[in-house]
Order: C-alpha cells, then structure tokens, then sequence
C-alpha cells in the first residue's frame, strides 16, 4: 500500500462503492418473518383510521349542546342510558342524556363530545350510575379521536426502503395484508487470511492467534440485514485464497478481512484479478482502516478489510455497512453521527483523519475507552461509538464539539 495514488478519501470511497452496488431482488414473507426486513411496497390504508369518532377516555359520551348552560352556580344533572365499548355498535344518544363510554368506544349516534368521569360527579342507584351532574360546559369534540385524523383510505402509511421494525409491525398488522414484498436478505460470504489464525476455542499454539475476525464480521454483516452462507478461513496463499473465494461464487458480497495491504505476503488483490474481478479502489485516507479494498467480479461484491479487530470494525461501519443498506434498498444508508461534548481527549494519528473507540451517553458526552491502537479487540467491549479527529484537527480536548457515530448495534443511534 505504497502507492500514494490508490488512496481516497472516506467520502470518495464510499461514494465509489454506492455507485457501483445494486439493490437485491425481493421475496414475500409473512407478518411473523417481516421484523428487521426492509419494506420493498408501498403501503396504502385500505380503511378510514380511527374508523369511527372514539373516545380518548372512561367517561360519558353527551351532546354538547345539552351542556351549554352547566355551571358550579347552576350544574346540570344528565341520566345515563346506556353504555359504549370497543368494537360494539353504540346506543343511540337520547336527547338530555349521556353514554356511559370506555376508552377506544364509538360516540354514541347524536354524540358529539365526551366528559371524563373524573370531571362528573356520579349519582348511583344501587351499583349502577343512574345519573351524573355536571359543573362546566362541555364543548364539542372534547376527549374524541375523529374518524379518520390519522390517515384516510387510500392514503399512504409507508414508503417502500423503510425498516420493519417492531412498531412497523403494528402498522403492517393495521393497514395491510400478509404476504409483504421485502428486499432479499444479500447472501454473504466471510474469508479471514492469515497462516497465524486458527479457529475460537482451540488452545492456541505458540504465537497463534484464534480467528475474532469471522465471527465479528459474520454478526455485523447478519445485524445490517444478510445471509451468511461461508465464515471461514485459509492460509496466506494466493492459490488457497482463490480456492476459498471460488467457494462463495453463489454470494452478493465477500468480506475479507487480511491480506488486502501491500506487503509480501498480502495475496487478495492478485487471487481476485486471477478470477477476473476488478478493483475498484484500494487504501482509504482513515486510520484504523487504511488498507482496504473493493473490487467487483460477476455478480459479488468484494470488500477487503485490515486484519486488526479494530479496523475491521472501523471499516465495516464507516464504509461497507452503507454499502449492504443501500443494497437492501433503504434510503438512510449513511453512518449517522451526532455532535457530542467530549469527556476527554482524542487525538488524531498522522497523517489521516482517525477514528477512535468511544461511550456515547444519553446527555450526548461521549468519553474514549482505554485504547491501545487498532489491534486491542478489548477496546470493542466498551465502545458503543466511534469518535472522528478530521484530518484537519490534531486533537479534540475535553469539552469540545466531537461527532460521534453510534455503532450498528447501538440502539440510540437512527432508526435501529
């Protein structure tokens, strides 16, 4: 990666890789398979909703009219003649009576407004409410949801590119029916190189290293919304490479974590070009994350990462998970961020913009984690956030503006 010509710039780069992916095709599902899918329908409101005038409240349905004149000089006292619950038809309102209702209830048919029981004094016979008396006027509409006030037949609930997420759901439930057109969850594969690596739980030899890369990579790729298909790993040879990679033909995207850089024994970009892929781009202006690549070969996608935990992540979010959004057709592909105070110091390492791992907290302070360059994996299991120092800025002290960008898996951040 001595080639000053084949670096760009983290805006260029993944501008690079949104012009070249393409959204994935669609498939059906069911309601009970739609949660974190991406929508790929319009959804039209086949009903008027709320359907009929109901009530917000427990209390007692009346015409306003007859309440006009109630006062705490002068209250007025209404029988109560029947009673209104959810998904019943409501009694018809007599004149100078009211409705016993619940909430959720249809106005009873002459009904205009509703009092809450709070606001009534009620005069019982027995263990019924015989009557109530009033010490105020009720004006029309009062405690009434209007039948249709928050969307009309026809009108459209959701746009096609949105997230099924749990209250999506309540929607999809309310206003469509099953089957859903979604996009095709991308089939992924994930090669980690490296004659050091050998897989999690084994004893590692003298100066091995147990592969974190796969199943790091294998969970950010299923959390942004793939498919994995192959995780595995293979030695540093250009021919074992490209035997691995022959294996992942049936995949939309291969992430390859290692071997992407320039030195001796980085064999990715020659076993790519020997299956006649091509490289759109290699090395991005960022630091941890500098090495990496993207190259398109037939229908998949290469996306090659640095070998340490850290860039691997740094490099994911920031520049490959947009590119699996934008494949799944969502409009919100961009890492979000959010400005922050910061609760220490960040400093930038030359001669790059940095990324650094960070706690974001709910008052918008973000602090950074103890952090020993971009092979201290310990680091991940604090950090809900990336802090970036532009290239521009040497070091951000405490108390000053810092953008943050909550990691996928960081609920507080978008719309996950």
């Amino acid at each position: 990666m001595r080639d000053e010509h084949l670096f760009a710039s983290l805006d260029d780069a993944r501008r690079r890789v949104l012009d070249n992916v393409r959204i994935v095709g669609t498939e059906k599902v069911g309601l009970a398979d739609a949660l974190g899918r991406v929508l790929r329908q319009r959804v039209v409101s086949d009903i008027d909703y709320p359907r009929a005038d109901l009530s917000s409240m427990d209390g007692y349905c009346l015409d306003s009219r007859d309440a006009s004149g109630a006062s705490t000089s002068k209250p007025l006292t209404l029988p109560v003649r029947g009673v209104s619950t959810p998904g019943a038809e409501p009694p018809r309102l007599e004149p100078e009576t009211c409705v016993l209702i619940t909430t959720g209830a249809p106005l009873a048919a002459g009904a205009d407004t509703v009092i809450k029981y709070e606001d009534v004094m009620e005069n019982r016979e027995g263990a019924e409410v015989a009557s109530i008396t009033l010490s105020r006027p009720v004006p029309p509409g009062e405690c009434v949801r209007k039948r249709g006030e928050v969307t009309r037949k026809g009108s459209t609930v959701l746009e096609p590119g949105k997230l099924i997420n749990p209250q999506v759901l309540g929607i999809l439930a309310s206003f469509a029916g099953e089957p859903y057109e979604v996009s095709r969850r991308p089939l992924a594969g994930v090669l980690a190189t490296g004659d050091e690596l050998m897989p999690p739980g084994r004893d590692p030899a003298p100066l091995a290293i147990r592969d974190s890369n796969s199943p790091t990579l294998a969970g950010m790729l299923e959390d942004a919304g793939c498919r994995v298909l192959r995780a595995g790993r293979t030695e540093d040879t250009e021919t074992r490479i490209v035997r691995e990679l022959e294996a992942c033909a049936d995949c939309d995207i291969v992430m390859i974590s290692g071997g992407v850089s320039g030195g001796r024994f980085d064999f990715v970009p020659a076993a790519l070009e020997r299956l006649g892929a091509r490289i759109v781009f290699r090395g991005v202006r960022m630091r941890p994350g500098k090495p990496v690549l993207f190259a398109i070969g037939g229908d998949t996608f290469y996306f090659g990462l640095p070998g340490n935990p850290v860039s691997v992540v740094v490099s994911f979010h920031m520049l490959f998970r947009p590119a699996i959004l934008a494949m799944l057709g969502r409009p919100d592909c961009m890492p979000v961020s959010v400005r922050a105070t910061a609760a220490g110091v960040f400093v930038r390492k030359p001669p790059y913009m940095s990324f650094a791992p960070a706690v974001l907290a709910s008052d918008l302070t973000v602090r950074p984690v103890r952090y020993l360059g971009s092979g201290d994996i310990v680091s991940l299991a604090e950090a809900n956030a990336l802090v970036c120092v532009p290239e521009d800025v040497d070091e951000i002290g405490a108390g000053g503006a810092a953008e943050a960008y909550p990691l996928g898996w960081f609920k507080g951040g978008g719309d996950e």
